[in-house]
């Protein structure tokens, strides 16, 4: 399985390549245990590719 995650600030995003989307709550304090439910949600096996992206920095730049 390959994923692609967001973490935001409110939601962390994850896109699996089987087209499976899952949305859940971030955890500003420790973002990877956002990642890891995220996982869990489809299936919870390690993915072979994990490519992760944020918006957290981008959206402070942008609303100041």
């Amino acid at each position: 399985m390959r994923v692609g995650v967001d973490t935001g600030g409110t939601f962390t995003d994850l896109v699996a390549d089987d087209g499976r989307v899952v949305k859940v709550p971030s955890t500003p304090d420790d973002p990877a245990r956002a990642v890891a439910s995220a996982l869990a949600s489809v299936g919870g096996e390690r993915p072979a590719v994990l490519a992760h992206g944020t918006t957290v920095a981008t959206n402070a730049l942008l609303e100041g």
